[in-house]
């Protein structure tokens, strides 16, 4: 494209410029460059209007030998036509060759087509009035004329315009290709190579394309070396592997995108003037895991603790050696690594990695973070499940203990057959104790479902059903002040759930329900009461149903008893969020959202209606998809 671009030039500069000038010095020197004869005029007007054959035919041999004369002499004509008034040709003297012998190099640029004409007009004689004054033309070809030092000089200098032209052509291509075009195709062909995983820099950027993209580049290395972190959160069976065993997998991406040639990570700590290495590792992959690094890298560590923050240090004595340290838990961080010489851009280069050792120290310490908060919730958890648990089963063994005090009191009466009110007593007494046994069995059912947050096992029941069975177990446990409503009319209710979850997420709502009606009673003298209701959760079985949990209590309400708004209710189903003053007893309403969210398919919403009290809506899908099979 740069040729053909130049060729266009080149021919555009010679076609209108170069033989544009040409054309004006021939026209302007006409007669002095050629020279014609003075009687070309008379012989031409004798050949057309002779007074007799003769005469005409004597001007005619004249004519022809002037022309001929002309055109195989030393000017550059090489043709004339002779026309009459009506335009036939008369006459007709060429000699081609000497066209093309006569453009030469010397009188031209690059192109050896110049051609000119003149037209010689033949005017009637003096004294002849009444005729018309053209009464014939004589047509003259010419090309560049041969030796005019005018035209030799205009040729030499536009050459020089021409070599100009090329060179800042030239030089234009140079820059464009440098700075543009092969930018483009570097950065096309890594691109193409990241689609296989393989992200790479370009070892020289001389343009700013090339800068961006190792720019993109890198932030590229550097999220995928987060994402090493963000994916090992989870429980991806390697719960028991350390924490920097998993860091050198990020950084193995980071030295191979950015030219390490060794890495060495390594936790520290200090224990009285010894530094003491918990444990190292070396990179690259085929040198030995297990093997202490030398100690020409070990002997870099900081002898003193590490610095408040993470610190990335240069070595001025060794050019591309780098320490980086930064405090992790009771210890610190140390990332040594040398450059490899071989590749260009080192400064870059040594940026980038920087860049990388601090985002494998923030990695490691969300992850020990992660680590530490999982394990304190879990504590957490475990505690308040714990309590709960045992203020549960001191209220039914208390009522159990009341039963058997009257079975007692009973047993230990005079030695007669029971009449009829003392066969009442101890049947109440029985089924008091059959049903503190049966809600004893319900509650350690209900703590036992959090085994089931790992493997879920689904089953397909009623859910009105299953509402009804678990209420009347749990109502026994209810103070005789609050009324417990049931409205489970909706149809269709059979869905495939995980019950024991299902379970768990009622009783915490139902807990913090009766825990409002406890600290705050509705005013007026109203008898406290909630309510259950089931209804369809759309206009298809395929929408799930709608399990609706309402008071006639205070409302969702703040630490200082302010109602909440509709948009700050939704806060109270994040992770440790409390709406008391004092220590929450219950397990918490983020329980309630993952049963129903991630367990159900379904949505967790509370609001405060206009009539009083809260609401809480549950919707659950059945769960017949691929991750929730039936058990």
């Amino acid at each position: 494209m740069f040729l053909i671009t130049l060729l266009l030039a080149l021919y555009e500069l010679d076609r209108q410029r170069y033989m544009g000038a040409k054309r004006e010095i021939i026209t302007r020197d006409f007669y002095e460059i050629f020279r014609l004869p003075d009687d070309l005029n008379s012989h031409a007007w004798e050949t057309l209007f002779g007074a007799t054959p003769a005469v005409r035919a004597a001007g005619r041999a004249r004519l022809e030998a002037a022309l001929r004369e002309i055109v195989d002499g030393p000017t550059s004509m090489y043709r004339f036509v002779l026309r009459d008034p009506s335009g036939a040709v008369v006459l007709d003297i060429s000699n081609r060759d000497k066209r093309d012998r006569v453009n030469s190099f010397q009188n031209n640029l690059f192109l050896r087509n110049f051609e000119g004409i003149s037209d010689l007009r033949i005017t009637r004689r003096p004294g002849r009035e009444g005729e018309p004054r053209l009464v014939g033309r004589l047509v003259a070809y010419y090309t560049s004329p041969p030796g005019e030092p005018e035209i030799l000089s205009l040729t030499v200098r536009y050459r020089w315009y021409a070599g100009g032209l090329a060179l800042i052509w030239g030089a234009l291509f140079l820059v464009f290709y440098r700075y543009v075009l092969r930018p483009m195709s570097e950065v096309t062909v890594r691109l193409e190579r990241a689609k296989d995983g393989a992200v790479e820099l370009i070892p020289q950027p001389a343009s700013r394309l090339e800068r961006s993209y190792n720019f993109l580049a890198s932030q590229a290395v550097l999220q995928e070396v987060q994402q090493r972190f963000a994916a090992l959160t989870g429980d991806d069976g390697e719960a028991q592997a350390s924490a920097a065993r998993r860091a050198v997998r990020a950084l193995d991406i980071a030295g191979r995108a950015f030219g390490a040639q060794r890495l060495v990570l390594a936790e520290v700590r200090r224990d009285g003037d010894e530094t003491v290495v918990t444990e190292s590792h070396i990179w690259p992959a085929g040198t030995d895991q297990g093997a202490a690094p030398d100690p020409a890298l070990l002997g870099a560590i900081p002898p003193g603790g590490a610095a408040d923050g993470p610190l990335f240090v240069t070595d001025p004595q060794t050019p591309g050696a780098f320490t980086f340290t930064a405090p992790l838990g009771s210890g610190q961080l140390v990332i040594l690594g040398r450059l490899d010489p071989s590749r260009p851009d080192a400064p870059f280069r040594t940026q980038c990695l920087g860049r990388a050792c601090h985002a494998i120290h923030q990695g490691l310490t969300a992850l020990r973070s992660y680590r530490e908060t999982l394990a304190r919730q879990r504590t957490e958890a475990n505690m308040i499940l714990s309590k709960n648990l045992g203020h549960d089963l001191t209220n039914i063994i208390a009522t159990s203990k009341l039963d058997l005090m009257a079975i007692r009191q009973l047993l230990a009466g005079p030695d007669t057959p029971p009449d009829a009110a003392r066969r009442e007593l101890l049947q109440q007494a029985v089924d008091g104790l059959l049903r503190s046994t049966k809600f004893l069995q319900e509650i350690v059912n209900i703590y036992r479902s959090f085994s089931y947050v790992r493997r879920p096992a689904y089953e397909r029941h009623d859910v009105n059903v299953l509402i009804a069975d678990f209420l009347a177990a749990f109502e026994p446990t209810v103070s005789a002040r609050i009324t417990i409503e049931r409205d489970l009319t909706a149809p269709d209710a059979s869905l495939i759930v995980e019950p024991r979850l299902l379970k768990l997420a009622l009783f915490n709502v139902l807990t913090n329900a009766l825990d409002a009606l406890k600290r705050r009673p509705p005013e007026g003298g109203i008898a406290p009461r909630v309510t259950v209701r089931t209804r369809p959760a759309g206009n298809t079985p395929g929408d799930g149903l709608r399990i609706e949990i309402e008071d006639n209590g205070p409302g969702i309400r703040d630490r200082e008893g302010r109602l909440l708004t509709r948009g700050e209710i939704d806060a109270i189903f994040e992770h440790g969020y409390s709406t008391k003053a004092e220590v929450s007893e219950g397990l918490g309403l983020n329980w309630v959202r993952t049963i129903i969210v991630d367990f159900h398919g379904g949505q967790v919403r509370a609001e405060n209606p206009p009539s009083g009290g809260a609401r809480f809506t549950l919707i659950i899908r059945s769960m017949e998809t691929a991750e929730a099979r039936l058990g």
